[in-house]
């Protein structure tokens, strides 16, 4: 038999609640517009699941914090062919620490695994 989960809370995914909280001091800092800009380059450098895990970060952001406009897009968020743009002018500032946080983790981790695969590449060459 199904039993309902009495409990009211919803469980965020981990990826953003983990980011959420690794910018909760960082909260009252506003991001300059250069520092958007800079941004916004690093993310289009970025791959198709990192854009994924964005998607999903913005969208967990707007059910989270702001309830009421779950049935509309994100952020002023336009769909062409085979992607999604956001406005970053749109977004509230604690979204964009987010985002930015999540940017420099994922890079890091690519660089991590680069660097990891030259290692073992360099050891098994004759």
């Amino acid at each position: 038999e199904y039993k309902k989960n009495k409990s009211k809370k919803k469980i965020m995914f981990p990826l953003f609640q983990t980011l959420f909280k690794m910018t909760e001091s960082l909260s009252h800092k506003n991001m300059e517009y250069k520092d958007r800009i800079a941004l916004g380059e690093e993310i289009k450098q970025l791959d198709k699941t990192a854009h994924e895990y964005l998607y999903a970060i913005i969208r967990t952001y707007q059910l989270e914090m702001e309830k009421d406009q779950f049935q509309n897009l994100p952020y002023s968020m336009k769909v062409n062919k085979n992607s999604v743009k956001f406005e970053m002018s749109k977004m509230p500032n604690r979204l964009i620490l987010i985002i930015k946080q999540f940017v420099e983790l994922h890079v890091k981790s690519l660089e991590e695994s680069s660097s990891r695969s030259n290692f073992f590449e360099k050891k098994n060459q004759p």
